[in-house]
């Protein structure tokens, strides 16, 4: 008889853990290329050295705005976290945002900007030489060189991929250690689609029929 698994808020394997509020900037750890914890009050002491203004590169997909997320929290338990922007909403709104941001911020503290390079090159610039004259700090992630100098160079590897699923909720067997690093190349080690892959390949896995 074949029948399909039952599906039901009590069924463990209803949940995927591919889910977004499982893996959303701030929900998992930032790790590094080899799946190690990044060790955070270092590189807020480097971000210190850098005199408050650094950014966190790399391709899409690395884990920048995870590492972001979690650098952002520390600064904000320190009392130095004058604000957080994600752009992407044009650029005039970008801008705006960001110019409303400094304003807010304060000196002495810092502001963390998501997706820094849809400034442009001008207004990146403009907004550090305001940010140093006024005693503004700026953590930014960027996927290309820029004016501020690098904290961090984000990169990923299949080992990554599993150590970042090995902390997701169980996935009850329904994908091999092979599923996991056929997405990662699949996604051209882009993290984030890969675990979009995964997400679509766990509610197939769940809903196939099986024999009882």
């Amino acid at each position: 008889m074949t029948t399909i698994a039952a599906l039901s808020p009590t069924n463990p394997v209803a949940i995927n853990p591919f889910a977004t509020r499982f893996t959303s900037p701030g929900r998992l750890p930032p790790l590094d290329a080899s799946g190690v914890a990044l060790d955070l009050e270092e590189l807020l002491g480097r971000f210190r050295h850098l005199g408050d203004r650094a950014a966190i590169r790399g391709p899409h997909g690395t884990g920048k705005s995870t590492l972001l997320a979690a650098m952002a929290e520390c600064l904000r338990r320190d009392g130095r976290l004058g604000g957080h922007a994600r752009l992407g909403l044009g650029w005039r709104r970008d801008v705006a945002a960001v110019v409303a941001g400094l304003a807010a911020c304060g000196p002495g503290r810092v502001l963390c900007i998501d997706s820094w390079e849809r400034l442009g090159g001008v207004a990146a610039a403009t907004v550090c030489v305001v940010a140093r004259a006024t005693g503004r700090g700026l953590l930014v992630t960027s996927h290309g060189d820029g004016p501020l100098p690098t904290l961090v160079s984000c990169s990923t590897t299949p080992r990554l991929l599993c150590r970042l699923v090995d902390r997701l909720p169980d996935h009850h067997g329904l994908l091999s250690s092979a599923d996991i690093e056929q997405a990662f190349h699949e996604a051209g080690g882009n993290l984030r689609e890969a675990l979009f892959l995964l997400y679509d390949r766990f509610e197939q896995a769940r809903t196939r029929p099986v024999r009882s």
